[in-house]
């Protein structure tokens, strides 16, 4: 080959080069902000920049400007966006250029939901909202939504509160099928209702259920003083009810769920229900890991502060998580069919009827392992468990809400190696073992001169009693 035909080919490589990397820059350049608020130019609704958005295609984001926005009809994404990404963010300044440091806050006006999403592929991804004053004659009063195909819904920092729904979510409703993926991160749930006056009603704050092979996430959320009622039927979920079968998997991490209530004369209740079912038409196989919640103070006389059942094939993960101060039961178990619920580092504590409680089928297991049961009326495990390196009705002494007494009986009496294994972490982070053996119970507690580890704790618990900060893009 000449020299001639050497720097021939070199400048077609180079133009060829050129062209793709200035090809990068012109792709993104199609994603558009959208702006909707009283300064957005062109002046444009919510709505209305949604749905230019949609109709401009590919990635684009709708700032909200900040302040009150009356809602009167639920904002809509609709099934026909199935492809791209779609980001409406709340918090916009005057400019839509910086943050204005507080959510954006839409205000239903007692005719409609908020929003409604129904998104059958693509993305879409709210954040940095606060959400009142919807009302639904259905399901979800503050948010709606019905995911199908490959579509991905994102819902962070949201704060959904004081809204109202029949029979399902009264603050959310989320349904879930195909390969559809859910996240609900860093939020708060507060002060929602769903009632029914004939029939059932189930989750006060959130109702989710995922079929197929759909998957969730729920993580970081304070779900605090939400009800369901029924005046004739069952009331179940004051705070959330989460029920999956087919494939459907999930995880449920590093929640508060505190202080809801169930209102039912007539059948019990529970205020935080899971449930892993085989109703659907298809046979539950999936796995959800339910770790480093608290379920506190649960409201209801004839109610247990968690029920978990677990049907089908699927296996399901509770552990290093605190359940405690409910009006009557603590954790009520059920393994059903050949399913498999490991139950470990869980602290129960201070329920006048019991601490745990259930029963299984012949050909299904329940382990119980590395827990406190202490302070309840009976603080009996169940009897179809198999259980190990448990303490149950001896004090366990605690000395503060991450911390035991020195020589304490908690302290490294666990097994490394139970069913289903160790979480990741405990309750508030920290390694899982720190010291010979794993601590019993829902924290484990720095040994002396494990400075890094005590620091670590002190940082999670900030953490946990600290409001999410949200940050830009």
């Amino acid at each position: 080959m000449s020299l001639t035909e050497i720097r021939l080919r070199s400048v077609v490589v180079i133009v060829t080069l050129l062209i793709a990397i200035a090809a990068v820059p012109a792709e993104r350049a199609r994603a558009a902000v959208f702006q909707a608020g009283p300064n957005a130019v062109p002046p444009r609704s919510i709505q209305a920049a949604i749905d230019a958005a949609i109709a401009a295609g590919g990635d684009n984001e709708v700032r909200i400007q900040g302040g009150t926005h009356a809602v009167g009809s639920a904002i809509t994404v609709p099934a026909s966006f199935a492809s791209g990404s779609l980001h409406i963010s709340g918090g916009w300044n005057a400019s839509f250029t910086d943050d204005d440091g507080e959510p954006t806050l839409l205000v239903g006006q007692g005719t409609d939901r908020v929003f409604a999403l129904r998104p059958s592929g693509g993305t879409v991804k709210i954040e940095d909202l606060s959400i009142s004053g919807g009302v639904a004659n259905g399901p979800g009063g503050g948010v709606l939504v019905e995911a199908t195909g490959d579509s991905r819904v994102e819902l962070r920092r949201l704060v959904i509160n004081d809204n109202e729904a029949v029979s399902l979510g009264g603050g959310l409703y989320v349904h879930l099928e195909d390969e559809a993926v859910f996240s609900l991160e860093n939020g708060l749930v507060r002060g929602n209702l769903v009632t029914h006056p004939s029939s059932s009603a189930s989750g006060g704050g959130i109702h989710l259920h995922a079929v197929d092979d759909a998957r969730f996430t729920i993580s970081g959320i304070e779900i605090r003083v939400n009800t369901a009622a029924s005046e004739a039927n069952q009331a179940t979920g004051g705070g959330i009810y989460v029920s999956w079968c087919g494939g459907a998997s999930g995880a449920i991490t590093d929640n508060l769920v505190e202080e809801n209530e169930v209102a039912s004369t007539s059948q019990v209740g529970s205020n935080a229900a899971l449930w892993q079912s085989s109703l659907c038409g298809a046979e539950a196989s999936g796995s959800v890991e339910i770790r480093r919640n608290r379920w506190l103070g649960g409201i209801g006389a004839t109610t247990e502060q968690v029920s978990l059942i677990s049907a089908g094939t699927g296996t399901v993960w509770f552990t290093d998580s605190l359940v405690a101060g409910g009006a009557m039961g603590g954790l009520l178990l059920f393994a059903w069919d050949t399913s498999t619920v490991h139950v470990t580092n869980v602290t129960i504590a201070d329920h006048p009827a019991y601490g745990i409680a259930g029963s299984c089928d012949p050909g299904a297991t329940l382990t119980f392992s590395n827990s406190i049961v202490f302070g309840n009326g009976d603080d009996g495990a169940p009897s179809c468990a198999l259980a190990q390196s448990n303490l149950l009705g001896s004090d366990p002494e605690f000395a503060g809400p991450d911390d035991y007494t020195p020589g304490a009986p908690a302290i490294d009496q666990g097994t490394a190696a139970p069913p289903g294994g160790l979480g990741p972490s405990d309750l508030w982070g920290n390694p899982r073992t720190i010291g010979a053996a794993p601590d019993l119970g829902a924290i484990e507690v720095p040994e002396p001169g494990a400075a890094a580890g005590a620091v670590a704790a002190l940082v999670a618990l900030a953490a946990c009693a600290a409001r999410p900060r949200r940050r830009r893009r």
